[in-house]
C-alpha cells in the first residue's frame, strides 16, 4: 500500500473540498462531495482499474453507481492535487472514460490551477490560473468560478458563485 500524500496535500484537499462543497451544495442540495473516493470503470474487481481523486463531486442525475466500496463511473467534477512525482497528470484518459465532465489539476510547484473541460472523447486545452496570472476560471459543471490567490503560508483557491459569495481553500 502506498502512503498518503504529504500533510500540506491532505490539508489543502480538505480545505478545497469544503470550499467547493459550500459553493455547490447550497444550490444543489443532493450533490455529494468527497475528499478521496474510489472511482472505477467496473462493478467487480474494481481494484484492478481505479483512481482516487482528491476531491470528487457527484451532482444529481449523475449516472455513476455507488457500489459502497467504490463508484462505478466518475464524478461530474474531479480534482487532482499534484505532489512531487505524482502520476496524476497521466489520469485524464481514465477520467474521460468514466464520464468526468471537468477535471481540475492543482499544481503545487509552481502553484497553478489547470481546469480541463471535456471535448468529445478527450479534453480541451486547459484554462490556467496562477499567481502571476490570477485569471478566474469558470467551472460550468459546478457553476463556480475558481482562481488562485496569495495566502499566508501557501496560495489559496478562491471559489465564488454568481451571487458574490466567496469561499477560500
Amino acid at each position: 500500500m502506498s502512503p498518503i500524500a504529504d500533510n500540506e496535500h491532505q490539508e489543502f484537499g480538505g480545505d478545497l473540498r469544503e470550499a467547493i462543497k459550500n459553493a455547490v451544495v447550497e444550490a444543489r442540495p443532493l450533490a455529494r462531495c468527497f475528499q478521496g473516493t474510489n472511482v472505477s470503470d467496473r462493478a467487480d474487481d474494481w481494484f484492478r482499474n481505479f483512481r482516487i481523486p482528491d476531491v470528487a463531486i457527484f451532482l444529481p442525475g449523475n449516472q455513476a453507481i455507488d457500489r459502497g466500496s467504490h463508484w462505478q463511473g466518475g464524478p461530474d467534477f474531479a480534482v487532482e492535487i499534484l505532489s512531487r512525482g505524482d502520476r496524476a497528470i497521466k489520469k485524464p484518459r481514465f477520467y474521460a472514460s468514466v464520464g468526468v465532465r471537468e477535471l481540475l489539476f492543482v499544481v503545487r510547484k509552481p502553484w497553478r490551477l489547470e481546469l480541463r473541460k471535456r471535448d468529445g472523447e478527450g479534453w480541451a486545452t486547459p484554462i490556467v490560473s496562477s499567481l502571476d496570472d490570477p485569471q478566474s476560471i469558470r467551472g460550468e459543471v459546478l457553476g463556480v468560478t475558481l482562481r488562485l490567490v496569495p495566502g499566508p503560508r501557501r496560495p489559496r483557491v478562491e471559489a465564488s458563485r454568481d451571487d458574490g459569495r466567496v469561499w477560500l481553500a
